[in-house]
């Protein structure tokens, strides 16, 4: 059986990103559908979310040379975490001041974005970082 390179693990993740993302938006209120989709489309992000949780961290081990992680990895999460926090205070105002679906359309946008990068920019170190 042939491995599964993190590579191809990110771009399975975005890819039921993206449809989860659209099935969330598209939930129609108050119908006997609702939770069929709420369901569906939160299933499918925790799909996502267990694919791309397990290639990221090997992807960055992958990467990143042993003596160098922490330092590395110390900066992501630092960036990380100022990022979120800059993303939620944005997601927020977009939802209240412009639309609900603001946020999430924002989000759709930035994952095509990774998307591409990955599948065109990214490739599988020939060489990994034990």
């Amino acid at each position: 059986m042939r491995p599964v390179h993190a590579c191809n693990m990110l771009i399975f993740s975005i890819s039921i990103f993206i449809p989860s993302t659209l099935l969330w938006i598209a939930t129609p209120p108050r119908t006997p559908y609702t939770m069929l989709y709420v369901l569906t489309s939160s299933a499918l992000f925790q799909l996502a979310v267990a694919a791309s949780d397990s290639a990221l961290p090997a992807f960055e081990a992958d990467l990143v040379p042993r003596l160098k992680r922490g330092n590395v990895m110390a900066t992501l999460m630092l960036v990380s975490g100022i990022t979120t926090a800059i993303a939620t205070t944005i997601g927020g105002l977009g939802y209240k001041e412009i639309a609900p679906h603001f946020p999430f359309l924002i989000s759709m946008s930035l994952l095509l974005m990774g998307f591409l990068v990955i599948l065109f920019r990214m490739k599988e170190p020939s060489k990994r970082e034990v």
